[in-house]
């Protein structure tokens, strides 16, 4: 991660950011074809769900793999073993698919995303203060059942905002930005919390030791739940106002 070549790589990655922007307000101004137009941003709810969906993408995907190391080498479960305590997810994500589809057009959505939100703080919390010895069933198994619920309710509400706040013409663009925004999230979540996760470890002497990988997941953990507070806070302010979605136009 020290090495020059990764300081030079994330450095001309951070610098093209700005310069990105800066091209768009070139080519906007210029009446050319713009491919994310920076006006798009302007709309505050559209920013907040991307915001909201990088952190819950980053914090979902990087609490999986953080989890699936913790069962096969801190608890010493084989592959398949890991996999079953995996089936709650797929199971919750299903399902908080199909309640947050029936009730989106009854409840306001705000109060959907926040109750999503409300419910992803515990899986990150949960790992971080079980203990390898602990059984499944007093800590993983609900940081399993909850952990999709977030991302799940968030994208549903999310996709039917960019409808309501984008003329028809533009929801192919938006929703493309906000899928894009989500996968960029997963890729930097996976990066971050592995990174977090090594470099506590070395810190505790032999990274490799069962008691220095423990404390470099916990620690990873509680940047997971971090986040997800940061993406509650985020949601109050940028999303309080969104009321109702999904409903039919006359």
């Amino acid at each position: 991660m020290k090495s020059p070549g990764n300081i030079v790589i994330l450095c001309i990655a951070l610098l093209l950011i700005p310069a990105f922007v800066a091209w768009m307000h070139r080519q906007v101004k210029l009446g050319k074809p713009a491919l994310i137009p920076n006006n798009l941003w302007k709309t505050p709810e559209f920013t907040t769900i991307c915001i909201s969906v990088f952190f819950v993408w980053a914090t979902f995907n990087g609490l999986e793999q953080l989890t699936s190391i913790y069962f096969q080498y801190l608890q010493g479960i084989s592959p398949l073993g890991t996999s079953l305590r995996f089936l709650p997810a797929p199971i919750s994500g299903v399902l908080s698919n199909i309640v947050v589809g029936l009730v989106v057009h009854k409840w306001r959505a705000d109060y959907i995303v926040f109750t999503g939100n409300i419910l992803i703080l515990a899986p990150p919390l949960l790992m971080a203060l079980t203990k390898p010895q602990m059984p499944y069933w007093a800590m993983e198994f609900p940081a399993m059942l909850l952990n999709p619920t977030g991302a799940d309710s968030l994208f549903v509400v999310s996709n039917l905002l960019i409808t309501s706040l984008f003329p028809e013409k533009t929801h192919g663009l938006a929703g493309g930005v906000f899928q894009t925004v989500s996968q960029i999230g997963k890729s930097m979540g996976l990066a971050f919390t592995a990174v977090l996760a090594n470099t506590v470890a070395a810190r505790h002497g032999d990274k490799n030791s069962h008691q220095a990988m423990l404390e470099g997941y916990r620690s990873a953990f509680w940047f997971c739940f971090a986040l997800n507070t940061v993406t509650f806070v985020v949601c109050i302010f940028g999303l309080r106002k969104i009321g109702k979605v999904g409903l039919k136009r006359e």
